[in-house]
């Protein structure tokens, strides 16, 4: 008897142990005060732009953030749509393909959008070495235009080779620009697909070295290209002498950053993070340059997925939720 009775307590104290382990998991789930932030590796831009919300929101909110690490924009997408995390860093490509469920994304999923930030560029280089001074140069010539990570790449390097009726460019795959860098200084490669911002120091110093050049496209082939490309780039045109050695203006496409939401968070924290970052704008600024583009203009300037509730609650709240953004909403939910 007194064995049953032991084996009945035991249990007892493991479903209740159950009960409370997820009633503790189901409460932090919709505890407002607490959120979980995805990004790309550490040390990265949007690691850092992740911390600084962080800092913000635990210092002016009371929300308690854990930045993650996941990696790369499309990573944190797949995590969202999982509910490993709460909210991401992540470029405009990967949250328009998340949302409306573009390859490898087999189903749309919840993912919408709270802030735009700083612009991240794609710059077709060509080693200086190779005396390529044409687009029909290229043709038999090996461009790195392909990676895993950034499905973007290959868009661009399919379009130009489609728009420029080249026959014979080896688009070959690098896992990360690290290894695309190591290729083009070395020679082993004519020209490479650098992603990064206007000023990204990979860049820089490849121009400082006197080893690349833009690949300059004429504008009618560059128009041409756009149409091939996925509705969530822009251009962006840089004059000669942006980069040293640059002796030509020419011209690059662009995605936006993105802090996005998943499904499951609730419109109140979301509103309460919108309202918390535009208000500190300033400090945020601080904790990197790129932070200071982080702005409400950029935000409401030409987004590629709808916003979260939350922030249409806050820019209601500010007087700046026009009839027009609702429309281009209604729109963009729609799409």
């Amino acid at each position: 008897m007194f064995k049953n009775y032991y084996k009945y307590i035991v249990l007892c104290v493991l479903v209740s142990l159950f009960a409370f382990s997820t009633t503790s998991i189901n409460a932090q789930e919709n505890n407002n005060s607490f959120a979980r932030f995805g990004t790309s590796s550490v040390g990265s831009t949007f690691y850092i732009i992740a911390n600084g919300l962080g800092s913000l929101m635990q210092k002016h909110a009371g929300i308690n953030i854990t930045v993650e690490p996941i990696g790369g924009s499309y990573a944190n997408i797949f995590s969202l749509n999982a509910s490993k995390i709460d909210y991401a860093i992540t470029n405009s490509g990967a949250s328009y393909d998340g949302r409306y469920g573009v390859q490898p994304f087999k189903n749309p999923t919840g993912v919408t959008l709270i802030a735009q930030g700083q612009a991240s560029y794609r710059f077709i280089l060509v080693r200086r070495k190779s005396n390529i001074k044409s687009l029909e140069d290229l043709d038999g010539k090996i461009l790195i235009g392909r990676r895993p990570a950034l499905p973007e790449l290959y868009e661009i390097s399919t379009s130009l080779v489609n728009a420029a009726n080249l026959d014979d460019v080896n688009i070959v795959s690098t896992k990360n620009t690290k290894e695309s860098l190591r290729h083009i200084k070395s020679g082993t490669v004519h020209g490479t697909i650098i992603p990064g911002g206007a000023r990204v120091p990979a860049v820089v110093q490849l121009f400082r070295d006197g080893l690349v050049d833009p690949l300059y496209i004429p504008d009618d082939v560059f128009m041409e290209m756009k149409k091939r490309v996925p509705a969530y780039m822009f251009t962006q045109t840089f004059k000669a002498g942006h980069f040293e050695g640059q002796e030509k203006e020419f011209t690059a496409f662009g995605l936006n950053t993105y802090l996005v939401a998943a499904s499951h968070v609730t419109e109140e924290q979301v509103y309460t993070i919108t309202k918390t970052l535009f208000e500190n704008l300033d400090e945020f600024g601080n904790y990197h340059n790129a932070a200071k583009q982080w702005t409400v203009k950029r935000t409401l300037t030409d987004p590629k997925i709808p916003f979260h509730s939350g922030a249409i609650r806050y820019f209601k709240e500010q007087g700046i939720w026009t009839p027009e953004l609702a429309q281009m909403q209604n729109k963009l939910l729609n799409n």
